[in-house]
């Protein structure tokens, strides 16, 4: 969980707020039996993590550019993932279950 909140946040702020001078991400957890739920909401320009492309994976790790591994961990760490643009902002949820 905290790394796929991590990716999530990092991509909110090198991508998504990269142009403005300031930018807010709030950020709500909540914890229920079996289960923690993320939710991330931000003022960035529209962007759904979930219409990205899977990571390209060449021969070798040699050939492998840096970066672009960040929505591909976070599909693959969370049980669930879902984006939508509620009021002029992305929100992106994540549910680990344990």
């Amino acid at each position: 969980m905290q790394l796929a909140v991590e990716e999530m946040v990092t991509n909110t702020i090198v991508h998504g707020l990269r142009d403005q001078p300031c930018g807010t991400i709030d950020l709500d957890i909540a914890v229920y039996t079996g289960s923690v739920r993320v939710s991330l909401t931000d003022a960035a320009p529209e962007f759904n993590p979930l219409l990205a492309l899977p990571p390209q994976m060449p021969e070798t790790l040699e050939e492998r550019e840096q970066g672009g591994l960040g929505i591909h961990l976070v599909r693959k760490l969370m049980d669930r993932v879902e984006y939508q643009r509620v009021d002029g902002r992305n929100q992106v949820s994540m549910e680990k279950r344990f």
